[in-house]
C-alpha cells in the first residue's frame, strides 16, 4: 500500500488509513515511530478506534511489516502477469506458438528492479524488518526452534514471512533462469541464489553501497543498470572447460 495523500484518506476506510498512516511513518522514520497516538493522529482516526481494529501496538506493526513485504512481492511478480499473453477463449487450428514479446532478461530486470525500489523507498520498515528478523532467530536459538515457525500457538515469527515470500519469488524466476541455463538444478538454484543476495543486501543494507564501495544505488538510474548487469551475469551460460 503507497502512502495515500490526506485527500486519498478521507476515501479510505478507517482501518485502511490507519495501515497507510503507519506504513508512511516506519517508512520514513522506523518502527519507533508507530506510537498508537501519532499513527491516530496521521490516520485522522481517535486511539480508541484504532484499538479496535488492532488489539496492540505489537499487531498494528506486525499487519505493517507484513502488508509491506506482500507489497514487494506483488510489485516484483506484476512484470510476469503483464507479460504472460491471455489464455484464448477457443483454440486456433494450425496456430503456432508465439515468441515472448519480453526476453528473460528484461523480465528479470523489471521484477528485481520493482523489488528494490520499493525497498529504497522504505529504509525504516527495512531497518525494521532487519531487527525483528534477529531478534525472531535469537529467541528461536534460545528455545532450541525453527526459525520462521510458529512460537507458542501465536503468529508467525518474521522469518515465516520472508521465507514464504522468497520461495513465491523463487517459483516466478525459475522458468525465466531455466529457459537460458537449461534444467540444471544446481546451476539454476546457485544463480537465483546470487540474484537474491547481489540485489536483495543493498535493500538491506540501503546506505551501505556508496558509503563503502562507491555505487550509487540512491540514484534510480544507476539502481537499475545495477540490477541489469546483475541480472546478466545469472543468465550468462556457464563456461566449459
Amino acid at each position: 500500500m503507497k502512502a495515500a495523500t490526506p485527500g486519498e484518506r478521507g476515501a479510505l476506510g478507517a482501518r485502511e488509513r490507519i495501515l497507510a498512516a503507519a506504513t508512511d511513518l516506519a517508512g520514513r522514520e522506523g518502527l519507533e515511530a508507530l506510537t498508537t497516538r501519532r499513527v491516530a493522529r496521521v490516520a485522522g482516526v481517535n486511539v480508541g478506534l484504532l484499538h479496535y481494529y488492532f488489539e496492540s501496538k505489537e499487531s498494528l506493526i506486525d499487519e505493517t511489516l507484513g502488508l509491506f513485504l506482500d507489497e514487494m512481492l506483488a510489485t516484483a511478480i506484476a512484470p510476469i502477469a503483464a507479460a504472460t499473453p491471455a489464455e484464448p477463449a477457443a483454440p486456433i487450428a494450425a496456430a503456432t506458438p508465439a515468441a515472448p514479446a519480453t526476453s528473460a532478461e528484461d523480465l528479470l530486470s523489471a521484477i528485481f528492479c520493482g523489488a528494490l525500489d520499493q525497498a529504497w523507498k522504505r529504509p525504516g520498515l527495512i531497518f525494521g524488518l532487519i531487527g525483528r528478523l534477529a531478534a525472531a532467530v535469537a529467541k528461536s536459538t534460545r528455545e532450541g526452534g525453527v526459525p520462521g515457525a510458529e512460537s507458542g500457538g501465536g503468529p508467525p515469527l518474521p522469518l515465516g514471512p520472508m521465507v514464504k515470500i522468497q520461495a513465491a519469488l523463487f517459483d516466478r524466476i525459475r522458468p525465466l533462469l531455466v529457459a537460458r541455463l537449461g534444467e540444471n538444478p544446481d546451476l539454476v538454484g546457485r544463480r537465483a541464489v546470487q540474484l537474491f543476495t547481489s540485489l536483495f543486501h543493498p535493500a538491506l543494507f540501503t546506505p551501505f553501497p556508496g558509503l563503502i564501495f562507491g555505487v550509487d544505488l540512491e540514484n534510480e538510474a544507476e539502481r537499475h543498470d545495477y540490477v541489469r548487469a546483475i541480472v546478466r551475469d545469472a543468465l550468462e551460460p556457464p563456461r566449459l572447460d
